[in-house]
Formats: structure tokens, sequence, C-alpha cells
């Protein structure tokens, strides 16, 4: 930019002193023009960088978004091409749907198979009570039925006694009838043979005779009266023995519905766990004093256990698990079902595209990219010391090498904080005095450039700002001052106008424009006259 102001300045003085010779170019003139540049350079180099500092490796940025689908699949369907204009939710491709259709009605099965499970074990749980109640129900009937027996029991054992009592009364009994009849016996004998000897009547001797048949009589009465007290004892005994019997049978029923309802209990807690775990681990924890000392550890795990259901089932707020699962599955199904179509997620336009129908895509890896058109800035790197009077919202002209000649208006939006060099990168090393000439972080440089972000707007149809274009800026630090603004404007506007030069001819061009140049200068010398 100086040397531009340079030779505009040595233009006049060649022609003034040289070509011309309007003054005679001695020493005093040659100090009186070498003083202006000097002075003003040295004011405009302080006034440029403090009041509207350049940068001329200004580049423009977009956010670029790269198009990644959420599911794997098979492309079944382009909506656009390269380099295209979209809108933001315009579809762009489409992946097969039919895996995720069928998805999703799996997993709908899914759900009506959890709550019909869920339905299930409900049933379960109160089939359960229902067999808790009807052997529970058994259990009193076979305990009331064992007192009937261990009463019938003991009734028998009664019997036994009084048949016992019954049978000494029919000995004893038989005893004295056996000695009534052998008493009658003997007297029959006797008066037999007295009766024989003439020493007694006959009228004696039957009456001693019918005595004996008496006696005989009741001794055979007696008898049989031994014989049937005997039969009661056995009879009462076979009693005993068959109470005994149903008394072990009527235990052993007890026993048998006690273990049933034991089981009927196990079946519920079992119901109960899948469905209200809490009150299962509250009955194990009731019973907590009847475990083994050496298996203690298992209530602090079982606390555990009962702390952790609990935060679960508030976050469930109730419902099964099962079923919020298959609901869930059902959802992550829908939600790839959605994204098997992919839409534009901003304004802008299709880039870097490979795709075609057929292609396989997989979930994450990026299939094109979308630039988005909706927020533009520059970046420009402004050297540290002219930054000090710059300020968000500071107005800036800026050109595109793009379209030469342009000059466009815009605004600092912010002004970095660091740079990469500087950044800290812990290494346990100590500092190395002599590092600074090597780039790299948390290493200083001789001076260094900040990043001033630039907000612009793409508002030309005709000259849409393209992603990467070069160009320069000019700001205007904190208002600047009048006069260096407008000289500024001025420089910013001719450099804009050279940037149609840009890229800068090649040595070649440069010295054939040389050659021609000069030939041009040597014939209209040739063709002056001379004085």
């Amino acid at each position: 930019m100086l040397a531009f102001l340079l030779l505009i300045y040595a233009i006049p003085v060649y022609l003034v002193f040289i070509r011309f010779k309007v003054l005679p170019f001695n020493l005093l003139a040659k100090i009186a023009v070498a003083i202006p540049p000097i002075v003003a350079f040295t004011f405009l180099w302080f006034a440029f960088g403090r009041y509207t500092p350049m940068a001329q490796n200004v580049y423009a940025q977009a956010d670029v978004v790269q198009i990644s689908p959420e599911v794997s699949g098979p492309v079944t369907k382009v909506f656009v091409v390269e380099n295209l204009r979209v809108r933001r939710g315009d579809p762009l491709f489409e992946i097969d749907k039919s895996t995720f259709q069928y998805a999703c009605t799996q997993a709908e099965a899914q759900i009506v198979a959890a709550e019909q499970n869920a339905a299930g074990q409900l049933a379960t749980l109160a089939s359960a009570q229902e067999g808790i109640l009807q052997a529970e129900a058994s259990l009193a009937a076979s305990k009331e039925n064992l007192t009937g027996t261990k009463a019938n029991a003991e009734s028998a054992g009664q019997n036994v006694t009084g048949a016992k009592a019954s049978l000494e009364a029919a000995r004893a009994n038989t005893s004295n009838t056996k000695a009534q009849l052998a008493l009658a016996d003997t007297n029959r004998q006797r008066y037999a043979e007295l009766v024989k000897a003439g020493a007694e009547t006959r009228a004696n001797l039957d009456d001693a005779v019918k005595n004996a048949e008496v006696a005989r009589g009741n001794f055979d009465a007696a008898r049989q009266d031994e014989i049937r007290a005997q039969a009661a004892v056995s009879s009462a005994e076979a009693q005993v023995l068959t109470a005994g019997a149903a008394v072990l049978a009527a235990s052993a029923q007890v026993n048998a519905n006690e273990a049933v309802v034991a089981q009927a209990k196990a079946t519920r807690r079992k119901a109960e766990v899948q469905i209200d775990p809490e009150a299962a681990v509250q009955g194990v924890l009731a019973n907590k004093d009847s475990i083994r000392p050496d298996q203690k550890y298992l209530i602090d795990r079982v606390t555990q256990s009962l702390e952790r259901y609990k935060q679960a089932t508030a976050f469930l707020n109730g419902r099964d698990a099962g079923v919020i699962q298959a609901e869930q599955a059902l959802n992550l199904s829908r939600y790839n079902l959605a994204h098997t179509t992919i839409f534009s997620p901003c304004d802008g336009m299709i880039s870097s595209m490979n795709l075609t129908v057929g292609s396989y895509v997989r979930t994450g890896t990026p299939i094109m990219a979308v630039t988005d058109f909706s927020q533009w800035r520059l970046k420009a790197p402004v050297p540290e010391n002219w930054l000090e009077l710059v300020r968000p919202n500071d107005r800036v002209l800026y050109s595109l090498r793009n379209y030469p000649g342009q000059v466009r208006e815009a605004e600092v939006q912010s002004i970095g904080r660091g740079v990469v060099h500087g950044q800290s990168v812990p290494n346990g090393n100590m500092p190395d005095p002599d590092s600074r000439f090597v780039r790299q972080t948390d290493t200083p440089d001789d001076q260094s450039d900040f990043i001033v972000l630039i907000r612009v707007e793409d508002d030309r149809q005709n000259e849409p700002l393209r992603v990467g274009a070069t160009g320069r800026i000019t700001i205007f630090a904190s208002g600047g001052i009048p006069v260096v603004n407008t000289l500024a404007t001025i420089i910013h506007w001719i450099f804009s106008i050279t940037d149609y030069f840009f890229p800068k001819p090649s040595a070649l061009v440069l010295t054939g424009l040389a050659c021609i140049a000069g030939g041009i200068y040597y014939v209209m010398r040739r063709k002056t006259p001379s004085i």
C-alpha cells in the first residue's frame, strides 16, 4: 500500500524535476522532495495501523454441515444433485424403509406380548393367592379331623379300660361260679353215697342234683360272660389301633396340607417378586433374625437392591418394566423409520455429493455436505499492535478478489482472544528459551496475528459469496479519523481494482510487458526532436 502511494507521489516529482525540469533538482530540492513522503508515510503508517487497520489475506467462511444418515441401508431415492440450492426441510435422499417398517411391526407385537405377560403375572398372583386360601382351608379341615380322630382314640382307650374291667369282673364271676359248681358236685356225690348207705333220703339227693345243675348253668353263663368280655376287650383294643392309625393319617394329612400351604405361599412370593419385588424383599428383611450369622452380609445386599428397586419404580412411575421396554423399542423403531428420509438441516447448497440410487449408506458416514448460507463471515488475521481500538460492530470495508472493483460494507463481529502458539500444553518440562524459533504451541512468536471475524451478508443475487473466496478488509477502528478514513477508502478502492490482476501475472508475462513498454518508450524518444 505504501509503495503504491510512493508511486503516486513519485510521478509528479519525476514530471516536475526530471521530465520537464520545471525546477532544478539540486540538493535542497532533493531534501524537500524526500521530507514529505517520510513524514507522510510515518503518519500514515501509524494512522492506518491504529485507526484503519487493513488485512489482505482474508477469506470468506460459512458453516458446512456434513449429512450423515442415522440409519444404514440401501438408497432408494435421491432428490438432489451437486450444487443445487435447497431450503431447510427439503428431502435429500431416502433409505429403504421395509426393514424399519418390519421392526416397527415387531415392536408393536412385543408391546402386546409384554402387556399379556404383565396380565399373566397378575393372574398368577391371583391364582397363587387363591391357592393359599384353598390350602389353608384344607389345612384347617385336616387339623379339625386330627382333633376328632384324637378324641376317638381317647374314647377308644377309655373303652378298652372299661372292657378290661368287665373282663376282670367276668373272670371273678366265673371263678365264683366254678367254686359253687365244685361245691354242688361234691354235695351231690356225698348225698349219692349217703343215699346208697341209707343215711339220706332220695329227696335230699334230688335237691343236691338240682343244686349241682343250677351251679353248672351259672358256671356256663359266667364262662360265656367272660368270653364276651374278652371279645369286648379285643374289639376295644382293635378300635384303639384303628383310632391310632386314623390319628397318624390325620397328622400326615396336616403335614401334607402345611407343605401345600408353604408351596402356595412360595408361589405367591415368586409372583410378588415379578410384580412387586419390594413386598418380597420386605418379607425377607422381616425375617432377618432367622438368618445364619455367616449369611448376614446378604441383608446389606438385599437392602441395596431394595433401594435400587425403589428408585427404578419411582422412575417407571409404577408401570411394568417389560411394557416400558417394549414401548421404548417401538419408539426407537419409529425413530429409525422416520429417519430413513434425510432432510436438509438448513438453507444452502449441496456439495461434495457422492450418492446414487442403490448405494449402501452406513450410520454416521458422511454422504454429502450442505453449505449453510444463512450466516457468512470473513476471517481476517490482523496484527496484534493494530487491535487496540478495534471493537465489535465497527464498520468494515471489504472486497473479494472474485469480484474485482466491488467494495462492500460489513461489521466487526468479534475479535479473537488467542492463537495456537499461545496455548499452554503441560508436558512436565522446563521452558526452553530458544524454542520460540520453532512454531509450536506454548511458544511465543515474534508477532502474532489475531483473528477478527467480520459479519457479512450474502445480499447480492448476481454476486453471491463463495466459501473460501479471498480478499481484503479495512476496519474503521472505533469510528476512525475522517481524513484517514477517506484516504483508506480510496486506497481500498484502488486495491480492489488491482484485483483484476489476481492471481499475479507470471514472470514471462511481466517480462513481455516490460519489453513492450521499453520498445514504445524507445520509439517515442527517437521521434522526439532534439533541442
